[in-house]
């Protein structure tokens, strides 16, 4: 799918066939993910059972993520507030 760098293969046949996601969409995935994000804190904070079969660290990072992509911090400078 991705282009071979170390053969110098060129990025624009797969540029041409990405179909990126609208901000809008992004930000309804952002918002799900603070709020997953927000229940883990809760069941950690209360020291309750973790809600579902959620992995945090998964949550953490896919939200550190979208974050990112709708900011203009630094990646590692993203702010994760719940």
């Amino acid at each position: 799918m991705l282009p071979n760098l170390k053969a110098s293969e060129a990025s624009a046949e797969f540029r041409n066939r990405v179909n990126p996601r609208s901000v809008a969409e992004v930000v309804v995935v952002c918002d799900l993910a603070y709020c997953l994000h927000w229940a883990i804190r809760q069941s950690e904070l209360r020291r309750e059972r973790l809600p579902g079969n959620l992995k945090p660290y998964v949550v953490l990072e896919r939200r550190r993520a979208l974050e990112w992509l709708l900011s203009q911090e630094a990646w590692d400078e993203v702010p994760l507030h719940t």
